[in-house]
Order: structure tokens, then sequence, then C-alpha cells
């Protein structure tokens, strides 16, 4: 399959939070959405967009209350829409506004003997906190209270380490698979977990 470099980073502190990758180059929009929730740790707990230079990109039900140029974000393909703007900006949480930036890095196109959406390259920083982007600002910040290191509710563990080491073959093993989204970067059993409760739904 052949595939296009891109790099994704947040907007808020890029080189804390960033992930490096590449996706099939007839991957659609929405399906890159999907991708980069799952590469930065989220629940899928709200909606996700895209904000081009004088245009949006989002699910087809919202186009028509948009108060910009829309598109449905299904039927656009994501190297046609990161050629077509200067930046892409990828929105999850509309309330908390994660807002990571997307540019496609390469001219070169990459071919795997591979049947998957994407394979990550490089990561930096663990993933956003659900539902707490003030707690995650502290922390890039320095600046840690007992509501800081909170991600979907729940307390994160004493000995969380943000600038976590990412197993990129076990992660990718995973992408192939097709895992429904990340609880951990490394092999130890916490994503092993997600595949189980998935399955049982």
């Amino acid at each position: 399959m052949k595939f296009i470099k891109i790099k994704a980073s947040w907007e808020d502190y890029p080189d804390r939070l960033n992930r490096t990758l590449v996706i099939r180059e007839d991957l659609s929009l929405y399906d890159l959405g999907v991708t980069l929730c799952k590469l930065f740790k989220t629940k899928f707990e709200h909606m996700f967009l895209f904000e081009g230079d004088n245009c949006v990109y989002e699910d087809e039900t919202r186009v028509l209350d948009s108060l910009k140029r829309a598109y449905d974000y299904k039927k656009k393909k994501a190297l046609d829409v990161l050629l077509d703007n200067k930046k892409l900006k990828f929105i999850y949480d509309t309330g908390e506004y994660y807002c990571i930036i997307v540019k496609k890095i390469s001219k070169q196109i990459y071919e795997y003997p591979i049947l998957c959406d994407a394979l990550l390259l490089e990561a930096n920083g663990d993933g956003i906190f659900e539902d707490n982007i003030s707690g995650l600002v502290d922390l890039m910040e320095g600046e840690i209270d007992e509501n800081s290191l909170v991600s979907f509710g729940e307390e994160l563990p004493e000995d969380y380490n943000f600038d976590v080491a990412f197993d990129i073959d076990y992660i990718n093993y995973m992408l192939i698979l097709n895992i429904p989204f990340f609880e951990s970067w490394q092999d130890d059993g916490r994503n092993d977990i997600v595949f189980e409760e998935y399955s049982e739904d």
C-alpha cells in the first residue's frame, strides 16, 4: 500500500505532544480523525472536526448548521485536504478545544506491504487528558495540583510519567489489529483488556 508522511502536534505545546506517522494515501479525512484520536489517547467521548483555511470538515449532520463553508469529512480524502490547505487543524472536543496542527511533511510516497490506515514513526507525550485540558496545561507549566492529573474522570497513577517511552513496533501491531483505543504504549497487557471489553459489546 502507498502511504504519505504527516506530523500532528498539539498547538499549545507542539514539542511536548506530537505524533509523526504515515497514513494511507487514499485515507478519508474521517478515518484520519479516528487514527489521531487513537494516537493522542482519547476515549472517543466527544466529536471531532477539522478546520481548514476558510472552511470546516465535519460530520454530515452538522454541515448545514455550520457558519463557514462545510464539507462532510467522510467524503474527503485526507491527502487532498492537506494539499488544499496551508494549515489544517484537528479539533477534538469543542468544549475543551484540543487543537492539533496536522501537516504533510514529505513529498515522498512510502510503500509498505501492510493493510492498515496508519503506522506510527515517532511520538512525544503520553496524550491528552480527557475532559481536563486545564490539568494538562498545568502539567506542562509545572503547576500541578490535586485536579491536574485526572483524565476521563479518573486520577492518573502516582508514578504517572507524561514523557513515557513508546514501543513503536508494538503500537503499530495494535494499529494493524485496529485497536479501538489505547490504554498503554507498551505491551503490558492493558490493551488486551481493551480488546476483551470491546469484543463483548
